[in-house]
């Protein structure tokens, strides 16, 4: 039928297919990213070199004599700043290594320790003390503690009282005899003895500056009855006085033979010196306050 419009195969505008332009934008796409990617590399890498330039200092060299060179004043006080951190690297490789001791040992630590770490620690500073009469004969023993690098000997007065002559054996059943008494207070029953020629231990204790709290665990190593360095534990009962004197009550055993002993603390530093028992009742053993050793 002629007179009919023929419908036309052509399709609108918005709908037509166009594959050369999807090819171009297609081809186009990998530059865009590539542009994007320069962009962003120079706007970092510009800064970076910017702030290098400004802050570079020549570091160190170890054949040459100056440590840092500047190139403004500003540089400079970086290159000063640096030049004291090598200095005190320097200073920290050669200073000397103080010698090991419990005491210097446990200040870093500051932790409760297990009974055997303590012993391990504490017992070679630990002696047995014996007491002999102008005959020769040994009227009594007792126990004591190196309290410092000085030769020096801990213990209680009533101890080494009667004592014409005093020496003193060690864990290894080394003996060394003792040269006197340095200090004394008869009220705290408390004497100082000063060693000769210590071969027994390098090591020492340090005693306690302050208190522990009622029901802290305690240790004592002593000889109680003569045997050698026997260790104990109990917890720290409360603070008393006898004759106007601060003494710990423990519920760690005490013996005839424990006198002198250090009352040490899970730290591993001496509380108290152990002194004396209450023979009527049960567990009511005394210590006298490590205070009283820092006060002689």
């Amino acid at each position: 039928m002629s007179g009919q419009q023929q419908p036309s195969s052509e399709l609108p505008p918005a709908l037509s297919h166009h594959p050369a332009s999807a090819a171009r934008q297609n081809s186009q796409r990998p530059w865009v990213w590539a542009t994007a990617i320069l962009v962003a590399l120079v706007a970092f890498v510009v800064p970076y070199c910017f702030w290098m330039s400004r802050n570079q200092v020549d570091l160190p060299n170890s054949d040459s004599t100056p440590r840092a060179t500047a190139t403004s004043p500003q540089d400079g006080k970086t290159a000063q700043i640096v030049d004291e951190i090598v200095g005190l690297l320097d200073a920290a490789k050669t200073a000397p290594t103080a010698a090991w001791s419990p005491t210097r040992s446990l200040r870093a630590k500051q932790l409760p320790m297990s009974a055997e770490e303590l012993y391990k620690l504490a017992a070679p500073s630990v002696v047995k003390i014996v007491v002999r009469d102008r005959k020769g004969s040994v009227i009594c023993t007792g126990s004591g503690f190196f309290i410092n690098n000085e030769e020096l000997i801990a213990t209680n007065f009533h101890v080494i009282e009667k004592a014409d002559s005093v020496c003193v054996i060690g864990r290894d059943n080394k003996t060394i005899d003792v040269a006197g008494v340095v200090a004394r207070d008869e009220a705290a029953d408390i004497a100082i003895l000063s060693a000769l020629n210590n071969v027994l231990s390098p090591n020492y204790l340090q005693c306690s500056e302050g208190e522990l709290p009622i029901g802290s665990k305690v240790y004592t190593i002593g000889n109680p009855l003569g045997f050698t360095n026997t260790i104990s534990d109990g917890i720290l009962s409360g603070y008393r006085e006898n004759d106007r004197k601060k003494v710990i009550q423990t519920t760690t055993p005490i013996s005839p033979g424990s006198s002198g002993g250090p009352l040490i603390s899970p730290d591993c530093r001496v509380i108290g010196i152990t002194s004396f028992r209450v023979k009527d009742g049960q567990n009511l053993n005394f210590a006298v306050s490590a205070s009283y050793i820092n006060e002689l």
